[in-house]
Formats: C-alpha cells, structure tokens, sequence
C-alpha cells in the first residue's frame, strides 16, 4: 500500500485552525457563542455585517472599570473598559482600557486608527474559512449571474460618460443602490445643463455632457438627483483613449439654486482652468 505523505501546506493550515479554535475555547464562555455566530450568516450581507454585529453585542454587556480605579493622571468624561476578550486596555501607559461605547467597539471590529484586537482577527480569519468551504460555489453561481444581468443592462441601456477614456457607466453606475433620478428629473437635469452652455449628444446608447473653453474640457453627471457634478479635464482629452487624462478638479451645483447659474458655473469653473494653465 503506497502512503503519500500530507501535504505540508495543508498540514500547517489544519494547525493554524487548530490553534484559532483553541483560542475561541479560551474566550469567556458568555462570549463564545456571539464569536460562533459566524455559523449562522447565510447571505453576503449577513458576513459583511458580521464582525459589526460581534462588537455591538460584546459592547453592551461589557461593565466600565470603576472609576477609582482609574489612574488619577488620566480624568476621563466618558466611561472606559477593558476588552473583555483579553482582559487588558490599549497599549498606552497613559489610559486606561478603551473609551465606551466607541473606542471598544472600534478596537473590538478593527475601525480607524485603534489597536484592532488580536482575538477578534483570528476569529474572524476562522469564519472565513469556513464561509469560503461553505459558500464559494454558491458565491461564484451568484457572481456569474451578476456579470450576466450587468453585460445584458450594458448590451441594451443607455450609459453614461462622465469622463475622457474609460468605460461609460449605466445609470446607477458600479452601485445597484446607488439613487437615480427618473426620466422627467433627466430631462430636467438636461436642460439646465444646455443653460449652462453644454453640448449633449446620445451616439450608440452613450450620453455624453461636455462644455470646452479653451484649454479644458469638462464632464457632467446628471444622473444623481439634487444635484450637477462636473469634472474638469485638460484638452485634447479623446474619448477614444483607455486611459483618462489628469483631473483638474471637480464641483458641484445643486438643483435648489436658482439664479446666477451660468455665473456660479464660471466661478467654480475658474479654479481648475488655472491650473489648466499653469
């Protein structure tokens, strides 16, 4: 009978989980089921949450350290705690545990600029893991129907170009929940543009809004409602090129103002035509 040795890298990934599982056995036991609660997301938008959701409910049962014990040479307003996970606070000498709720919570979910707990990041690589074994045929059947729905919308829907190079966008762009505005706040959007001075053209399903003065060119997007965003690019910017020029600046016009629109158009405009120039 022939024995084919394991694999070294397999070997050490089962030791690896060994271990994360080891470390998710010494947690406190009124924690440990809120850490395997990565068991029961079943959605994308259950695992993106998860971590999230984690640090909420560790958060609220955590008690603040009592305030006389807190070192005198730090008077703090608000309460603070230690991380209930590893029973300590951060790394400075100067503090005292973790401000509640914020501080905690951003050291428990691994947010900003806070020391992201060592425990919280094992067991989240545990849960990815075992969301990868559990749901990656189902993510990748998920994932192809997407990229079909997006060819078939790009194959018939108007896009949009609101810049040189590159590819125009659909109406909601790489957002499915981005707000859009509806036909009529298009049509709206539209004809202040043409106030403003912009030529619009629609060729092969692509829309495209330019203004050119001189030595720039720039870009509007109608497409969010309450409000006109132009991107200002310097000339010549062709639309046939992959790779978009530098952008010069861009700003915004709301769809509350009403007068002086052509004025404050230029106003904003000004700034990056220096630049254009210089």
């Amino acid at each position: 009978m022939n024995y084919s040795p394991p694999n070294p890298i397999d070997r050490l990934r089962d030791e690896l989980s060994k271990a994360r599982h080891c470390i998710l056995n010494l947690m406190p036991e009124a924690y440990q089921g809120m850490l395997r609660s990565y068991y029961h997301c079943e959605t994308r938008e259950d695992r993106m949450r998860w971590k999230n959701a984690v640090a909420d409910e560790i958060v609220a049962e955590v008690e603040a350290i009592p305030q006389q014990q807190v070192p005198a040479r730090g008077p703090w307003s608000q309460d603070r705690a230690n991380c209930p996970l590893r029973g300590r606070g951060s790394s400075s000498e100067y503090t005292s545990g973790f401000t509640l709720p914020e501080g905690l919570r951003r050291h428990l979910a691994g947010w900003g600029d806070s020391q992201y707990c060592p425990v919280v990041e094992e067991i989240t690589q545990l849960a990815h893991a075992y969301w990868h074994d559990t749901f990656a045929e189902a993510d990748a059947a998920e994932d192809r129907a997407k990229a079909a729905a997006l060819a078939a919308r790009r194959a018939s829907e108007t896009l949009y170009r609101t810049a040189p190079g590159g590819d125009p966008e659909l109406l909601d762009g790489p957002y499915s929940y981005r707000a859009t505005r509806t036909p009529d706040g298009l049509q709206w959007a539209e004809e202040r543009l043409r106030g403003l001075g912009f030529s619009i053209e629609c060729s092969d399903r692509i829309w495209t809004a330019t203004y050119q003065d001189g030595e720039h060119i720039v870009y509007a997007d109608h497409r969010q409602p309450g409000q006109l965003a132009f991107y200002v690019y310097p000339l010549p910017a062709s639309t046939a090129r992959r790779r978009k020029p530098r952008l010069l600046g861009q700003f915004t016009i709301f769809d509350t103002w009403k007068h002086d629109l052509p004025a404050k158009f230029q106003d904003r405009l000004a700034p990056a035509t220096q630049i254009a120039r210089r």
